[in-house]
């Protein structure tokens, strides 16, 4: 189909509806296009440009977090028993069962579909409920949760590793802390023939609630954050300096 360009005015076949330049103005005017938005993207107090500054300048503040968490980085002789000072402590059992082990805590239907057992969620909601009451008074805030977990096995069959991640999540749902936060501080067993119990001892250092610098790692309280902003103000007032 003939068509004549709009600009230079030559004919030229055109393959779609909508063309109103040959190919060589085409070209032209999609040059001139694309260097009046740089232009408009990157012209001095533009917003893009600004945005490209802010970054240049959090990247070398990141760099100078990397080097002050570097200054924290523990080495082979990390002991951290001899740093832990726990304030809060709490302290419960509850009888022993298999479905508190993740060996025991799914299954496959006959549509062969995974599917969580009744028993394994409702002792992972038990252990929820005995921390959720007895918590109150001790008031544990977003910050490093210390944990102890004894089980007492009615034999050496099963691990006791596999009972940590159902006792993390009923103890995350009942202090409503993230488990993220949580880390092992004893973990043990031994076999009990006769009424075999689970042991588990929660504790915290800290008093008010503390969040994570995204850019120097450290663990600082809630007051040097402003709102939903993950930098502390010391990195944030370091970008600023640059």
């Amino acid at each position: 189909m003939k068509n004549k360009c709009e600009k230079c005015l030559k004919e030229y076949t055109r393959f779609g509806k909508t063309g109103k330049y040959c190919p060589l103005c085409r070209k032209e005017i999609h040059r001139e296009r694309m260097r009046i938005y740089s232009y408009k993207k990157y012209a001095f107090g533009g917003k893009e440009k600004k945005k490209l500054y802010r970054k240049t300048r959090s990247f070398a503040v990141q760099q100078k977090g990397v080097q002050q968490n570097n200054e924290l980085k523990e080495s082979l002789l990390w002991n951290p028993s001899e740093k832990i000072d726990i304030k809060k402590y709490l302290k419960f059992s509850i009888p022993f069962t298999w479905a508190a082990s993740k060996n025991h805590s799914i299954g496959i239907n006959r549509f062969q579909r995974v599917f969580r057992t009744k028993e394994s969620r409702e002792i992972q909601n038990s252990i929820s409920e005995i921390v959720f009451y007895s918590s109150k008074k001790k008031e544990f805030v977003e910050g490093k949760i210390w944990l102890d977990i004894f089980i007492q096995k009615p034999n050496h069959r099963g691990d006791a590793v596999n009972f940590v991640d159902i006792i993390c999540d009923g103890v995350k749902q009942g202090l409503g802390i993230d488990d993220r936060w949580f880390s092992i501080r004893r973990l043990d067993w031994q076999i009990v023939k006769y009424k075999p119990e689970i042991f588990i001892g929660i504790g915290q250092e800290i008093e008010t609630a503390q969040k994570i610098c995204s850019f120097c790692g450290k663990n600082k309280d809630q007051e040097h954050f402003l709102k939903d902003i993950h930098h502390c103000k010391d990195c944030l007032l370091a970008i600023n300096e640059k």
